[in-house]
C-alpha cells in the first residue's frame, strides 16, 4: 500500500447534485431510498467517482490534473452522503496506479478494480 487517504463526503452532497439537473429521488428522498433497500438516500456514483479520482491523483501526481489520462473502476456498493471514503492507492508503474475505496464507517468496499493511467511527468 503506497497511500491511504481519508476523503469525507458532505452530508448535503446529494442535494447539491440537483443543481446539475439530476432529479433522481433516490439521492434525496428517505422514503424512496428505503423502498429501494437503502437505510438513507445514497450518494451519486459520479460524486463517489469524483472524490476517489481526486484522491488518487493527489496521492500519485501531486494533484497535477495535466497528468490525468484515464480512469476505470467498479462501483461495488453505495455510499451514504456524509460518510468518509478511505482511498487506498498502489503505484503499479510511473504512469499507472491501482486503487480501491472503502467506507470508513462500515469497512465496506465501495470502489473496486480501480486503475488510473497518467501521462508521463516528463511529457508535460
Amino acid at each position: 500500500l503506497a497511500h491511504a487517504v481519508d476523503v469525507p463526503t458532505a452530508a448535503n452532497a446529494a442535494s447539491v447534485f440537483r443543481l446539475s439537473g439530476d432529479y433522481n429521488p433516490l439521492h434525496v428522498d428517505p422514503e424512496v431510498a428505503k423502498r429501494a433497500g437503502f437505510e438513507r438516500p445514497i450518494l451519486h456514483g459520479l460524486c463517489t467517482l469524483g472524490h476517489t479520482t481526486r484522491a488518487v491523483l493527489d496521492a500519485i501526481a501531486g494533484g497535477d490534473q495535466r497528468r490525468f489520462r484515464s480512469v476505470r473502476m467498479r462501483f461495488a456498493s453505495p455510499v451514504i452522503a456524509g460518510q468518509t471514503l478511505i482511498v487506498e492507492v498502489w503505484l503499479a508503474s510511473p504512469t499507472e496506479a491501482i486503487f480501491r475505496a472503502k467506507v470508513k464507517e462500515t469497512s465496506t468496499v465501495c470502489i473496486s478494480n480501480g486503475a488510473m493511467q497518467l501521462h508521463p511527468a516528463a511529457s508535460l
